[in-house]
């Protein structure tokens, strides 16, 4: 018997119902189906993307040749993917406190879109290798990167060994979430950085045009505004 004098037993619906089941955690591919961008597809839209540039690509260089081409359409799904990116960078929690949310989203698709159109992304890491190590059956190959700082990686199926010159290179996908991620990343800084400078504007002449009317006598008596947190809503009066 409970308060409500009601009989309550383990095999009761009551009770199983009133139990709260366990919390399971999601596994890594379960977070990036349901989350985060798949970077195998985002590659093979890239991917796609050049080819359908035809001769104005070089696959050698990796670069476009002429960038007054005439441009293909990018995908509907490539379109969608940059902007799931841009929009999900602004769920962290050092960036979606901001009035301006939306301007920074939109400087990032555009940043992304001019990257799309430029093929400033890279599909292929070329490296050099400086070593290579077994650890339990699994093959792990050191290379120098393009800023010629030594990276580690296991070497995968699609991966290709290259001798160039005497001397043997390593060539596998690039990964395009995280290259797109950090352009977003920038984007975001910039916009933030470029709206505290046009607050900064706005106090500095706010000030100066306070100063100004105090200088006349007929405004002796008006409270000066006493800026106490850099929020342009939050304003208080000296008494």
């Amino acid at each position: 018997m409970n308060k409500y004098n009601i009989d309550v037993y383990e095999d009761d619906d009551v009770f199983h119902n009133a139990t709260k089941p366990k919390r399971v955690r999601r596994t890594k591919e379960q977070k990036e189906t349901e989350e985060y961008v798949s970077k195998d597809e985002m590659w093979n839209e890239l991917y796609d993307y050049y080819k359908s540039l035809d001769d104005h690509y070089d696959w050698n260089t990796q670069k476009i040749k002429e960038k007054n081409t005439h441009f293909p359409p990018i995908s509907d799904r490539l379109t969608v993917i940059i902007n799931d990116i841009a929009t999900k960078m602004g769920y962290r929690t050092n960036f979606n406190g901001y009035s301006y949310l939306s301007e920074m989203i939109g400087d990032a698709v555009l940043k992304m879109v001019k990257a799309v159109r430029d093929c400033s992304f890279k599909c292929f890491t070329i490296g050099e290798i400086i070593s290579k190590t077994d650890v339990d059956d699994v093959h792990y190959i050191n290379f120098l990167d393009k800023k010629g700082k030594v990276q580690k990686r296991e070497k995968e199926e699609g991966d290709e060994i290259l001798e160039i010159q005497g001397k043997e290179y390593i060539k596998f996908k690039a990964n395009p979430f995280g290259y797109f991620s950090r352009i977003t990343s920038h984007s975001y800084l910039n916009r933030i950085k470029k709206e505290k400078t046009l607050e900064e504007t706005k106090r500095a002449f706010q000030s100066e045009t306070w100063e100004k009317l105090y200088s006349d006598e007929n405004f002796i008596n008006v409270r000066r505004p006493k800026y106490v947190d850099p929020d342009e809503n939050d304003v208080t009066y000296e008494d």
